[in-house]
């Protein structure tokens, strides 16, 4: 009986890392999404704000 609690406690703890890295890789990829987001609209919004460059002919 003991043995088996030893392997229940170590696959709990396997399964808390494994939710853990989860949680960390859904987290990462917010970041990345907000990052993304965030990039896009700085260029959007320097785009609309730049001189606009006339050539003269």
């Amino acid at each position: 009986m003991l043995a088996h609690a030893d392997e229940i406690r170590t696959q709990l703890q396997i399964n808390a890392g494994l939710e853990r890295e989860l949680q960390l890789k859904a987290l990462r990829q917010r970041f990345a999404d907000q990052d993304f987001e965030i990039t896009k609209r700085t260029t959007q919004m320097t785009a609309r704000n730049a001189p606009k460059i006339r050539f003269c002919k």
